[in-house]
C-alpha cells in the first residue's frame, strides 16, 4: 500500500475547521478505495472566520510536505562538493511555525578531498551527524505526539464542559417550565 502525504480541511466543531498535514494510505474496500490516516504530522484549528490563518497554514503544510517528501522536513545532512576542492558537510533543521518554514544551520564543516585523511574523518563527521539529526528528530516527534495528545484531551474536556452546560440548560429550561 502507497503512502501520500495530504492537507486536509474538516470542521471539528461548529464554526471551528482544522487544518492538518496528513499521512496516508489508501485500503481498498467493496466499493473502492477508502483513505486511512496513518499519522498526523501536524494540526492546528481556527476559527471558520479566520481565512487569513487558514489559507496560510495550509500553505505552510503544503511546503512541508513537500519537504517531507523530499527527506528535508525536521534535522538532515546534506554533502556537497565545492568548486575549491573540499566537501562540505551540513546538519539543517527545518520546522514548521505558524507562518512559514524556519530552516536553521546547526553544523557545518568542510574537508580537503585531497588529504589523504579526508575520507575517514568526513565520514566519521557525516555519521555523527546523521545520529544528531537521528535524535533531534525523534525528540521532536515525541514533543509532538505529546503536544497533539493533550490537544486532544483538551477539546475532549470541552466538549464534556459544552455537553454539560447543554444539558443544564434544558435541565433549568424543565424546571422554569414545570414551577409557571
Amino acid at each position: 500500500m502507497a503512502e501520500d502525504l495530504h492537507v486536509r480541511e474538516a470542521e471539528v466543531a461548529p464554526g471551528v475547521v482544522e487544518v492538518s498535514l496528513t499521512r496516508e494510505r489508501r485500503r481498498w474496500h467493496l466499493f473502492g478505495p477508502e483513505p486511512e490516516v496513518v499519522e498526523v504530522l501536524a494540526r492546528k484549528r481556527f476559527s471558520a472566520q479566520d481565512v487569513g490563518g487558514l489559507t496560510t497554514w495550509a500553505s505552510v503544510l503544503e511546503q512541508a510536505a513537500q519537504h517531507v517528501r523530499e527527506g528535508t522536513l525536521g534535522s538532515f545532512v546534506v554533502t556537497e562538493p565545492t568548486s575549491d576542492g573540499n566537501v562540505r558537510i551540513r546538519l539543517y533543521e527545518r520546522t514548521i511555525s505558524p507562518t512559514h518554514l524556519h530552516t536553521a544551520l546547526l553544523a557545518e564543516r568542510a574537508f580537503d578531498a585531497s588529504d589523504e585523511r579526508a575520507l575517514v574523518r568526513s565520514a566519521e563527521f557525516a555519521e555523527e551527524l546523521r545520529e544528531w539529526a537521528r535524535r533531534r528528530n525523534d525528540e521532536r516527534r515525541d514533543e509532538e505526539l505529546a503536544a497533539l495528545d493533550a490537544e486532544d484531551v483538551n477539546a475532549a474536556a470541552e466538549q464534556g464542559r459544552q455537553q454539560a452546560a447543554r444539558e443544564l440548560a434544558q435541565i433549568l429550561d424543565r424546571t422554569g417550565r414545570d414551577s409557571a
